[in-house]
């Protein structure tokens, strides 16, 4: 397991939010402040959020993951799915799962490339989604801070991530982790091969 409360975000950063705390306006409903909420947090008059697990995904996630990559825009069958989840495992591809009480909340899907030009692989994020209940609660930010870790590991001396340029609130995320936008991406579809 991975410890998702490891790096703490800074409050401009995360605009007072803490890591694996509610926002406090979805706490408050928008009125009472910090103090109230902390107070009756601590009075146990608000029940505590449970702890956030990053671990690795396993076969017994495919029916939440579909749901999620459903959210990401790409739906598709819990058993294509789970097939495709297979073939990353079987590739040693990584998948990074977040769960809260058992309940699949966000993942990541990492890749590494070695190459020729740089002195160090590259590692790529090729899914990020956090379900949409659970965003702006510090979800995103333990699944990249995960994966990041992972890839420093594994050698990699750079990560990247593209993003549909319609996502502006994903921009900013991820400006706000201190990624750049550096390059454009170029995209071609495939045809079939024919027989």
């Amino acid at each position: 397991m991975i410890a998702a409360g490891a790096a703490q975000p800074t409050a401009e950063a995360d605009r007072g939010r803490h890591p694996g705390f509610p926002s406090f306006n979805a706490v408050e409903g928008g009125s009472g402040g910090l103090a109230s909420s902390l107070a009756r947090r601590c009075l146990g008059m608000e029940p505590a959020i449970s702890a956030l697990e990053i671990r690795h995904a396993s076969p017994v996630d495919a029916s939440a993951m579909a749901a999620l990559i459903a959210e990401l825009g790409f739906p598709a069958p819990v058993d294509t799915i789970a097939s495709r989840l297979d073939i990353l495992l079987d590739a040693a591809e990584v998948v990074l799962v977040a769960a809260r009480d058992g309940v699949l909340l966000g993942l990541v899907t990492v890749h590494i490339t070695p190459t020729l030009h740089r002195p160090t692989p590259v590692g790529r994020f090729t899914a990020l989604v956090v379900t949409e209940r659970a965003r702006r609660q510090g979800v995103g930010r333990a699944l990249v801070e995960s994966a990041e870790r992972m890839l420093t590991a594994r050698g990699c001396g750079l990560v990247e991530v593209t993003s549909n340029q319609l996502l502006s609130d994903a921009h900013s995320f991820y400006q706000r982790l201190g990624y750049e936008a550096t390059s454009l991406r170029f995209k071609k579809t495939l045809s079939p091969p024919i027989e």
